[in-house]
């Protein structure tokens, strides 16, 4: 599985226990990391999208096409609890197709930390990272470090300092409607192609940055007025000679 977390951040691997106020993940580099819930996103097969829009109830879909709505009471390895208002209803891992976890109103502020992009894909907010040798120690929450073999570092980045990615931020608005057909899911790819299955690449540059939108598409963030510029660039993903665009950017 992938397990997605708010900021665009995720990890491979598979679930080992649900606490209370956090998830043990098991990934196969980093070993088993805790996750705190407020951070939970969603968990997908690999290859498929972040979920666009969370409610105010965790959703598992089923490998059949069933859906059960309520809250995740427990987790584990190979089933899942979930708490409907019709009971319990417990739900083996191996059919599940994803997991929708319910959004988590407020939240603390933003912190600097700095963002590790592993070679498998995966990605992980540490509080602090040193290099010592060929390893790289990455601290995370309540002091817990990991030891990562650089071989296995794609990149490294300040997050939450003088630099902020509007692809790293949650927009509180993303309305989406295509020019032609219904409104489909998602609205948004935050550092993926409109497609979202693969990076933004425009000529022979790839961007590891940037939102993947289709006309029509309206997003809109919250800032807190500590920054002084915008710095921005647009494109036509592909090579279309049809393609008719206009970009528009409110402050």
């Amino acid at each position: 599985f992938i397990l997605h977390m708010t900021g665009g951040d995720q990890l491979g691997g598979e679930p080992l226990v649900l606490k209370a106020e956090s998830l043990v993940w098991k990934n196969p580099t980093l070993g088993e990391v805790e996750i705190p819930t407020s951070r939970l996103s969603g968990i997908t097969p690999p290859g498929r999208a972040a979920p666009a829009e969370r409610g105010h109830e965790d959703v598992v879909s089923l490998s059949n096409g069933d859906i059960v709505r309520g809250i995740i009471a427990s987790m584990s390895g190979d089933k899942i609890a979930v708490q409907t208002s019709s009971g319990n209803t417990e739900v083996p891992l191996a059919s599940v197709a994803s997991i929708v976890f319910a959004a988590t109103p407020g939240g603390a502020a933003a912190q600097r930390g700095f963002r590790v992009r592993l070679d498998d894909g995966s990605s992980l907010i540490g509080v602090d990272a040193k290099l010592e040798g060929d390893v790289l120690a990455l601290t995370l929450g309540r002091g817990a470090q990991r030891k990562i073999a650089l071989a296995h570092v794609a990149v490294i980045e300040q997050v939450n300092g003088p630099v902020s990615w509007l692809s790293a931020r949650q927009p509180s608005e993303a309305l989406y409607q295509p020019f032609i057909g219904p409104p489909r899911e998602p609205a948004v790819y935050m550092d993926r192609s409109w497609r979202g299955d693969r990076p933004i690449v425009f000529k022979d540059r790839t961007f590891a940055h940037g939102i993947g939108v289709h006309a029509y598409s309206r997003l809109s963030w919250p800032l807190d007025g500590k920054y002084a510029c915008l710095r921005t660039r647009y494109a036509v993903d592909g090579d279309s000679t049809l393609a008719d665009v206009t970009v528009r950017i409110k402050l």
